[in-house]
């Protein structure tokens, strides 16, 4: 492993980086784009729950170097003066010489984010490639408050907000494409997090955003929970393949989407996410599905979304009803009563 400068090696400013949270996904499933019909998602934006980054460069051939202005923090995710993500956040201040470490085009990082520090050495390898004094290596940080593991993007997360430290280290600007295509190669399938609040369809494979919306969706009232079974591998259980019937199918919910943004229907928006739901039966069945089903006719609701490769669950309310506070606490109570650990209680928007 690439041994820590010291003594002399000054360090740069320090970059920063944000990205957010999901709740799992709307709809996903496979769909007709150029490259093809390849996997694809909507996902529900999670703005409660974060990973924040700091990249600490190394730059011991810079010591004379001038340091980079403090910037603003951008809607973009990147510098800002949010709080430091002090080392006892991670599980100890990080040391090349001891064990729970990688180092990744010369990025030293926790064991456990190793694809962050993955994303970050290919982000250091984009600034040397447009002709930026990068630095030769530097100690990444990562802290989350997202649960690993539970369909909820805390992995793509961590790889965006590691990208976008890097970047702001070094006056890098990058456009949520180019965030998401290294995102992308650094862990071989990746969430739109990058895109922020914009609702996509996004093939998670590719990159690419094959289909945007500039009009909210309806917003509905999220009940969320947990589903059964343990963290799930997403790598692990590779890129659905649909048959024929099955993407018919996609496209039968799609088409129901795009209905729901356009009449702004939060009934329709419900029904897509529900048949998304159900067609995932096959791929990672979920025995709860139909108790929230149940829960979600009891109580009004419109439908149910869920995290197609994870555990993150959620009854839907349509927000805009008067009563759409009481139908919630009605199917609170009802997901408590199953013994189903909480995840959020919000309204989604998506505007």
């Amino acid at each position: 492993m690439r041994a820590r400068p010291t003594g002399q090696a000054a360090r740069e400013a320090v970059g920063r980086g944000h990205c957010m949270a999901h709740h799992g996904e709307l709809v996903q499933g496979s769909f007709p784009c150029e490259e093809g019909v390849v996997p694809a998602l909507v996902t529900v934006p999670l703005p409660q729950l974060h990973a924040r980054a700091e990249f600490h460069p190394w730059r011991p051939d810079r010591a004379d170097a001038p340091p980079h202005p403090q910037r603003p923090r951008h809607p973009d995710g990147t510098g800002g003066h949010h709080h430091p993500v002090h080392p006892r956040q991670v599980s100890e201040v990080l040391d090349p010489g001891r064990g729970g470490v990688v180092d990744r085009g010369g990025v030293c990082a926790e064991a456990c984010r190793e694809k962050a520090a993955r994303a970050a050495g290919l982000t250091l390898r984009l600034c040397r490639s447009r002709g930026l004094p990068a630095a030769r290596g530097g100690e990444l940080r990562i802290a989350s408050d997202i649960p690993p593991g539970c369909g909820m993007g805390s992995s793509t997360a961590d790889v965006v907000a590691a990208v976008r430290a890097v970047a702001d280290a070094h006056g890098l600007r990058l456009s949520p494409r180019e965030v998401s295509d290294l995102a992308r190669r650094a862990e071989t399938a990746c969430d739109p997090l990058a895109h922020g609040r914009r609702p996509v369809l996004f093939a998670q494979r590719h990159a690419r955003v094959i289909r945007s919306w500039h009009r909210g969706f309806p917003p509905v009232l999220l009940v969320g929970c947990h589903a059964s079974g343990g963290p799930v591998d997403t790598l692990a259980l590779g890129a659905p393949e649909h048959t024929a019937r099955e993407r018919r199918e996609c496209a039968r919910i799609l088409h129901r989407l795009e209905r729901a943004v356009v009449e702004r229907d939060a009934r329709l928006l419900g029904q897509a996410a529900t048949c998304s739901a159900l067609l995932n039966q096959a791929r990672l069945p979920k025995p709860e599905l139909v108790d929230l089903l149940e829960i979600c006719r009891d109580v009004g609701g419109v439908g149910v979304q869920i995290a197609h490769s994870g555990t993150a669950c959620a009854v839907m309310v349509d927000a805009r009803r008067p009563d759409a506070v009481h139908r919630a606490r009605d199917a609170r109570t009802a997901l408590d009563e199953l013994g189903l650990p909480r995840t959020v209680e919000t309204i989604w928007r998506n505007a």
